[in-house]
């Protein structure tokens, strides 16, 4: 995650937390809110440890909130996130994609260690392609990382992604933004969209008079507005941000 700070975000829809600092202290890992029910001390171990073998990050996704009333559930896959499910364990590959093998073995890996589903970066046109076999191949359902290019996206989404991870933001102009939302109904994969307080928009810091947790929210709500408006609500929320009270009040 983010800096090795235990990030908490994802109010809503859905909420996601976990870290490297979580793992250097798994004692004190059940103790952040709302984990401890969902997530047994022991497996929370068992997973910090096999993600250490593997030589990854850890993140946890649930759909813990204020109200469970609040959230929606979304499908990833076969997992359900959101609406008061219990957690699901995400970590992120750190080999190359194009590499099918190697990347489909750290995937089996973090499978094994207990992961639910597994996030791989798609940057160029080969990985892109590779999502198909990475696909068939993987024992949990995938998550892409896309930044910028909205071709990307896309080609994942044609080649069986479970979900979209992207910010609208830098996917570039409103109709191409409309083609990764038209792509991700035709193939059935939510979107993820997020806001981290190293990167929020430079008119709402303005606004606020620095970073704030009302304007994490603002840019938050302005990103599923955009998407709602095309007519899409399989919609995970993402709220990041290296103060933890100002993300938790977020």
């Amino acid at each position: 995650t983010m800096d090795n700070n235990i990030n908490i975000g994802e109010r809503g829809w859905n909420h996601q937390y976990g870290g490297h600092g979580a793992a250097d202290d798994p004692d004190g890992a059940a103790d952040l809110p709302g984990r401890v029910e969902s997530v047994p001390v022991e497996k929370t171990r068992l997973i910090h440890a096999g993600c250490r073998a593997a030589g990854t990050p850890t993140r946890f996704a649930t759909g813990w909130g204020k109200d469970h009333g609040m959230t929606k559930t979304v499908r990833v896959g076969e997992l359900k996130l959101g609406g008061g499910n219990p957690v699901l364990v995400q970590s992120m590959t750190n080999t190359d994609t194009r590499d099918v093998e190697a990347t489909l073995e750290q995937i089996r890996a973090l499978s094994a260690a207990g992961c639910d589903l597994v996030r791989v970066s798609v940057y160029d046109q080969a990985c892109a392609e590779a999502v198909r076999d990475l696909v068939d191949g993987s024992p949990v359902p995938l998550v892409a990382d896309i930044h910028f290019d909205h071709r990307l996206a896309i080609r994942a989404a044609e080649n069986g992604i479970a979900k979209l991870r992207i910010n609208p933001g830098n996917i570039g102009q409103k109709d191409r933004i409309r083609e990764v939302v038209e792509a991700c109904k035709a193939h059935g994969a939510p979107i993820r969209v997020g806001v981290n307080s190293g990167s929020l928009e430079k008119e709402i810091v303005k606004k606020n008079g620095g970073v704030t947790a009302e304007g994490l929210v603002e840019s938050a709500l302005g990103k599923v507005r955009l998407i709602e408006e095309m007519n899409y609500d399989r919609i995970v929320v993402s709220i990041k941000c290296t103060d933890v009270l100002m993300c938790v009040k977020a």
